[in-house]
């Protein structure tokens, strides 16, 4: 399905291109692409009763098709005015499309780095726009907010640079759930989705003994 399809279902203009006060066509910003999103979402799984946050969301995309979808509570982040002018024009659009749905959607013009994580908030979304210093700030602000209000949280990185991957696997207790590669045939690899889970659940002790299993099949094979 092409882009258009999604920005009709979801009565909202998040597209990369905008015109510019003086008539000039000129590209905005790079968006999550739509099918990305839908192939991400079939291989993860929210954790139960889900709350989004979406760092740097720009016109706000990523929100609208998760909570189209899950129903889910999102929150978009975006410290730049215009960005988040055009998100609270997207909302008021769908919400003449889906109004239970929208009052589910929150938009904060702030920078992230200022945000103040809320306690029913557990998966943050990162597109590949921030310092190593501004992410791991974030970060400490998550874990903080953990502290205070124990819960399993998730951090969903698309197109990660390798020091966010570093800096969750050596100096966080954030686990390495999985990743997801948007197209089959990867000629940029840097083109997935990396999730990271903080908390010990089910989900992560079943993976790990899969791990186990296999390695004990190939241990065994091998005599």
């Amino acid at each position: 399905m092409n882009e258009s399809y999604f920005e009709n279902l979801l009565g909202i203009d998040t597209s990369k291109f905008e015109y510019s006060g003086n008539g000039s066509f000129e590209m905005s910003y790079e968006p999550t692409p739509y099918n990305s999103i839908i192939k991400l979402f079939k291989k993860y799984t929210p954790l139960e009763n889900p709350h989004f946050v979406d760092f740097d969301s720009k016109k706000g995309r990523f929100s609208f098709l998760v909570n189209y979808f899950f129903d889910a509570g999102c929150t978009g982040v975006e410290v730049q005015a215009e960005y988040h002018k055009k998100c609270l024009e997207n909302l008021a659009s769908y919400k003449e499309k889906y109004t239970e749905k929208a009052k589910k959607i929150f938009f904060v013009n702030s920078s992230a780095e200022k945000y103040a994580i809320s306690s029913f908030e557990n998966v943050f979304y990162f597109y590949n726009t921030f310092s190593v210093k501004a992410f791991s700030k974030i970060v400490a602000n998550i874990l903080e907010s953990v502290k205070e209000h124990e819960r399993t949280v998730d951090i969903i990185l698309y197109f990660p640079a390798d020091e966010f991957t570093y800096f969750l696997d050596r100096k966080t207790p954030f686990y390495h759930l999985l990743e997801i590669y948007p197209e089959e045939k990867q000629s940029n690899t840097m083109d997935k989705f990396v999730v990271y889970r903080y908390g010990k659940t089910t989900e992560i002790l079943t993976i790990e003994m899969q791990a186990v299993c296999k390695a004990c099949i190939e241990i065994c094979s091998c005599k």
